[in-house]
């Protein structure tokens, strides 16, 4: 891995100088907190990207932002629409802590996209967190892929988590492909790297989906909540939901309070909607007075016990959008192959609004792909006839994916009446 006393520098100093504006988010209840934290052109992409009628915002937004606004808009459902809106807004202003049982099936559903970076080198080998954001592409932390060469010695583990049961599941490992793509920026610590399509046992890249990059604003506010799915020291895979609040936003850069450790960098960071906001990769360590490093103890810190003994006491995150507006920079460029480009194009167009999507996240299997036959199945039968030819009845089964044939059937419908 990079240096990571000047990681830890850097982040240091940009949450030293957000000290002052930083002591006013600390988190506290109702909306006019929000309010007061975040401006009001923040304010009003968050609620249109929440649904809210534009027509209502501006209706209410020309007397100014006011708690006023939140009140009527959350207290008024007309019908299921707006009551899941009115929800939706409470949960964000710090209103009501329920959320909807929907919002942990999205979450397992998104988990699926994200794995165990396991590298192995001659001088050593360390781990991280990375994920799909494409059907072949992968993020993570410059830090964590700085080059070629440690990427070409990486691998990611998908379904490296423990199961229901509390057993370990069965992990499935794909090789990193940088000759085919490979993008990395120091600055906002970032790697976008090829998979290799061809993974351990029968899986395929395919089964895990991808989490869509994201360019639009209105996805987090100062003060609202984060979740993180992440690897935390190699380990299975973990969440951290919630209760981890987003402290300061900067240019390019997310403060919050959550828990992560080591090899939780490359991380994706969601909203409470499961959309991506930020790329893990930082955290700000306690320090005594003297400036040293202290471990969760209390006792004084060296780079011997490794990065999980160091006390957090923040955690940084790139926000989603820089990273696609310089990976767009680098699309101009015109210095990519076509293939290159066609990836980075690919990841770059996203998908719909919503984080969770058919296209994004394919159904699971809910049977093999192996079956064996039922026993009351009729076994071939071969059958002489008088000819002297063999005639061999089998048992045939037919699998139609309706959604697909309707596509195809519109698809040359279509293309017949074009001009």
């Amino acid at each position: 891995m990079n240096n990571l006393t000047d990681q830890l520098e850097a982040t240091e100093q940009r949450f030293a100088e957000r000290a002052a504006t930083r002591r006013s988010t600390d988190r506290q209840p109702g909306t006019a907190h929000l309010l007061r934290v975040n401006d009001s052109q923040s304010v009003t992409a968050r609620l249109k990207r929440l649904g809210v009628d534009r027509k209502q915002i501006e209706k209410q937004g020309k007397a100014g932002l006011t708690p006023g606004i939140y009140e009527s808009l959350v207290t008024e459902p007309s019908d299921s629409g707006r009551i899941a809106t009115r929800l939706g807004i409470e949960r964000i202003l710090g209103h009501n802590d329920l959320i909807g049982v929907s919002f942990l099936e999205m979450g397992t559903q998104v988990a699926r996209a994200i794995g165990r970076i396991n590298v192995s080198v001659p001088e050593g080998g360390w781990y991280g967190t990375g994920f799909l954001v494409s059907p072949r592409l992968l993020l993570t932390n410059h830090h964590v892929l700085a080059n070629t060469q440690q990427a070409a010695a990486g691998q990611i583990e998908f379904n490296f988590q423990d199961d229901i049961h509390g057993r370990p599941a069965n992990p499935m490992k794909f090789r990193l492909d940088p000759e085919t793509f490979f993008a990395t920026d120091a600055e906002l610590d970032y790697s976008l790297v090829a998979v290799a399509d061809n993974g351990s046992g029968s899986s395929r890249l395919a089964d895990f989906g991808h989490i869509p990059l994201a360019s639009e604003e209105g996805r987090i506010l100062v003060g609202e909540l984060v979740n993180i799915i992440q690897h935390p020291n190699g380990e299975p895979k973990q969440m951290a939901l919630r209760e981890n609040q987003i402290m300061d936003q900067i240019q390019n850069f997310l403060h919050y309070v959550t828990d992560t450790a080591p090899g939780s960098s490359g991380s994706p960071v969601f909203n409470d909607q499961w959309e991506l906001v930020a790329l893990h990769h930082s955290g700000v360590p306690r320090r005594n007075a003297d400036g040293q490093i202290l471990t969760r103890t209390g006792q004084l810190w060296d780079s011997s016990q490794g990065e999980g003994a160091i006390d957090w006491i923040a955690n940084e995150g790139v926000r989603i959008e820089r990273i696609c507006q310089h990976l767009g920079k680098l699309l101009k460029k015109q210095r990519l192959t076509k293939p290159q480009a066609r990836l980075l194009e690919e990841a770059l167009a996203g998908s719909p609004s919503s984080s969770v999507s058919q296209d994004s996240f394919p159904a699971q299997r809910d049977t093999p792909e192996t079956v064996d036959a039922p026993a009351d199945r009729p076994a071939p039968i071969s059958v002489q006839s008088d000819n002297g030819d063999m005639v061999v009845t089998l048992p045939l089964q037919i699998r139609l994916d309706i959604r697909r044939l309707q596509q195809t059937m519109d698809s040359a419908y279509h293309n017949g009446h074009s001009g």
